[in-house]
């Protein structure tokens, strides 16, 4: 079935200059309290928000089927 996606950035805290933040290499935790909504021909994914300092953002990945490789769609 078709996705549609959205960008939100609901704090407006989205860098729109120069990004200040320094990868440290190790990778974030797991967004917690995530959930998926399937509303008509859209779906919603929300989660918490991590708190680390240098995360810069989410990337989606999505597989059309099981055992398939995933393509990102969304950063």
């Amino acid at each position: 079935f078709p996705v549609t996606i959205e960008k939100i950035d609901w704090q407006s805290n989205a860098p729109n200059a120069v990004d200040p933040r320094v990868e440290d290499g190790s990778a974030p935790q797991v967004p917690k309290n995530f959930t998926l909504q399937f509303l008509g021909n859209k779906s919603l994914l929300q989660w918490q928000a991590n708190t680390e300092i240098d995360l810069a953002g989410y990337r989606i990945f999505r597989s059309e089927k099981n055992n398939e490789a995933f393509s990102q769609i969304f950063e």
